[in-house]
């Protein structure tokens, strides 16, 4: 009895040949829902989450069945009434989808044949069904069909998303920080610990109130019941939709966030029961195997905010390396250079996780109106006057103010891809930022501040001994607060009236989605940063194995006494297609490989004997055809080297070489 599982212990099967049924796993009840005319091979059935409507790919047909009104149900005992009654009249509500799949693939003329269909999945609220059909083995094209005059149900406001949208740097946040979020706990253990700082003066609590989700912001935690916050500081992307692996919840790393679907023990602490941020990844709010806060049977909010990438990006490093280089200007500072270069592509590699993120947001709850937004400007980098607490000098705010204007075109390019609501709060602190004339106890963004995040918020640093701190005073240590340029609470009302104002009060519907490119970074981060990107471009945005330039090799791929061989993951490949690399520059066929039935190529490549013979940046290219028939235009590029000690292997060890990449000429 072939069967596909979907959600509510719901199967269908196909029965006997031609009869097909909808069983419920836990009552072991049957309702035959069709029979077909004849005996077919089944390509594709899935149910929708309610367990209403039926996908069949039988007939030569592609079919959409409503159960709704199915009432002959069997008992295990008389299952085999199903396969000699014929189907009720209320079961026989069926639309053949042929006519639509026509028009969405081309019309009469170039619309591909229907029985061809692989990889069907309902929406989680049923509103549309997608899967991929085909003209023949090799000629795919992924399709979605969505219900007429589909009503959804959803009401009230999520947020989601890191420091910026959780509230941390609320200068009294002591007092305005959720219960069971302001905890310091143990460090080592994690038991008691919860620093997601969640303000209830952050942005998404004020408009709450504006908008009548949440009747005041001064209670805690919030009772309505129409509005919830699960954004978190110090949030990657990856806690919002967890690891490829689907790793299991425990204690984080705080360190390394991204390690762990979870940043904090997973535990309650404080009056916010399930919905208090950082104990899962913030998409569980929506899975009730997890405890999370919404149940798919129960309304879903239609309003998403969602800021992430930030900490991805590493700024908070780039920043506290920049205060630490006292006297000095960070060599990522310097305009043009290699290191400024590497900010911008480290960014651009970014737009994939954050597209991801928005991505399955959206298939958590499709009916959701989002929004999301980047970073503001919370230094001004050209011509501001910066005050004694933020302790960059004018190369490194203009290095701020570039990066985070690159930071968000990523993030606009991301959300135009995603068909998500972009919000611009680039500007929205100009004139109250750190380099700006306004008095300190006007400003909006805090400067640098010490402490342990779970005090003393109000002492900022203005002259600290520098020497006292030179060589002692790193992140690990605690000696500068996360709460540092992040925006206080008087930001907080600027992005709200920008949010508003930008989204008309929330209402702007989500966009259609439009394959975008990366953008290009400004000539701050110097010729060799654009060219890498436009290359990015070009390979469809794939993008290079190494982080590591070749003038400073050291995440590369050696030979000799070190591997010598390059593994390769891909897993959106059609089933069992045959996938061609090739070694460049010159194009060197190394082999054809044959994805599996899942659609996936696991492979280790020995490196070639060419790619050895001369040191440097490399690329294996990659093509075939994927799951839903669009051409696999793959290149991941590596770094070959002699050694870790000798890059190019001309005997001069890398510090002590003049060129390390290439030999020297006297060699």
């Amino acid at each position: 009895m072939p069967t596909v599982m979907m959600c509510y212990s719901k199967v269908i099967a196909q029965i006997d040949g031609p009869s097909f049924v909808r069983v419920n796993t836990r009552t072991q009840e049957m309702t035959p829902f069709y029979r077909a005319t004849r005996l077919t091979d089944r390509k594709a059935m899935t149910i929708s989450n309610d367990g209403r409507y039926v996908f069949t790919d039988v007939d030569n047909k592609i079919l959409i069945h409503d159960l709704a009104n199915c009432v002959d149900i069997y008992t295990k005992g008389e299952w085999q009434k199903a396969v000699t009654t014929a189907i009720p009249d209320g079961c026989e509500r069926t639309v053949d989808l042929e006519g639509q799949i026509q028009v969405a693939t081309g019309g009469s003329q170039g619309g591909y044949y229907t029985s061809l269909t692989q990889y069907p999945q309902f929406a989680i609220n049923g509103s549309s069904i997608t899967f991929s059909a085909g003209k023949s083995t090799t000629d795919w094209r992924k399709v979605t069909i969505r219900a007429n005059n589909y009503a959804p149900s959803v009401e009230g406001y999520l947020a989601l998303g890191d420091s910026f949208s959780s509230g941390e740097g609320d200068k009294e946040g002591g007092d305005w920080y959720e219960s069971g979020t302001d905890e310091q706990g143990n460090k080592d253990t994690f038991a008691g610990r919860n620093l997601c700082h969640l303000s209830r003066r952050s942005y998404p609590y004020l408009m709450a109130v504006e908008l009548g989700y949440l009747s005041t912001n001064s209670a805690s935690p919030p009772t309505d019941g129409l509005f919830h916050s699960v954004a978190c500081s110090g949030a990657w992307t990856h806690n919002i939709i967890g690891g490829e692996d689907n790793l299991v919840l425990g204690p984080g790393d705080e360190d390394t966030f991204k390690e762990s679907d979870n940043q904090y023990k997973n535990d309650y602490f404080g009056q916010l029961s399930q919905w208090q941020p950082g104990r899962v990844k913030q998409l569980d709010i929506f899975d009730t195997n997890v405890s999370a806060g919404y149940s798919t049977e129960d309304n879903l909010p239609e309003i998403i905010t969602l800021g992430i990438g930030g900490n991805d990006a590493k700024f908070g490093e780039l920043l506290h390396g920049c205060i630490l280089d006292f006297g000095q200007t960070c060599k990522q500072a310097v305009r043009g250079s290699v290191d400024a270069g590497n900010v911008a592509y480290h960014i651009a590699k970014l737009k994939q996780p954050i597209l991801e993120s928005y991505r399955s947001t959206k298939d958590a709850n499709p009916d959701a109106r989002i929004y999301v937004h980047g970073y503001p400007k919370f230094v001004q980098g050209y011509g501001g006057s910066c005050d004694i607490n933020t302790l960059l000098n004018s190369q490194e705010t203009a290095l701020v103010e570039e990066g985070v204007e690159y930071m968000n075109a990523i993030v606009k390019s991301a959300a135009a891809e995603a068909g998500v609501v972009y919000v611009d709060i680039t500007e929205i602190l100009e004139g109250v930022n750190q380099c700006s004339d306004t008095p300190r106890s006007e400003k909006a963004v805090n400067g640098v501040m010490g402490g342990n995040d779970i005090g003393g918020f109000n002492q900022e640093w203005i002259g600290f001994l520098i020497d006292e701190l030179r060589g002692t005073c790193i992140l690990s240590t605690g000696c500068l607060g996360k709460e540092t340029f992040h925006p206080n609470q008087r930001a907080h009302v600027k992005y709200k009236d920008e949010i508003l104002a930008q989204t008309n009060q929330l209402t702007t519907l989500n966009p259609d989605s439009i394959k975008t490119a990366l953008p290009i970074p400004d000539a701050f981060f110097g010729l060799l940063a654009q060219e890498r990107i436009r290359e990015m471009n070009s390979n469809n945005g794939f993008l290079l194995v190494s982080d590591t330039p070749i003038p400073t090799p050291g995440n590369f791929i050696s030979y000799g006494e070190q591997a010598n061989s390059v593994d390769i993951l891909y897993k959106k490949s059609l089933p069992n297609a045959l996938l061609k690399v090739y070694g460049q520059s010159t194009p060197t066929l190394i082999g054809e490989y044959e994805a599996d039935i899942n659609g996936v190529l696991d492979i280790t490549i020995d490196i070639p004997e060419f790619m050895r013979q001369e040191p440097g940046l490399h690329e294996f290219h990659i093509e075939g055809i994927n799951k839903y028939g669009e051409k696999i235009d793959l290149y991941e590029q590596v770094v070959v080297g002699y050694s870790n000690e000798d890059f190019d292997g001309d005997g001069v060890f890398n510090s002590d070489d003049s060129c390390v990449s290439v030999r020297n000429s006297d060699q």
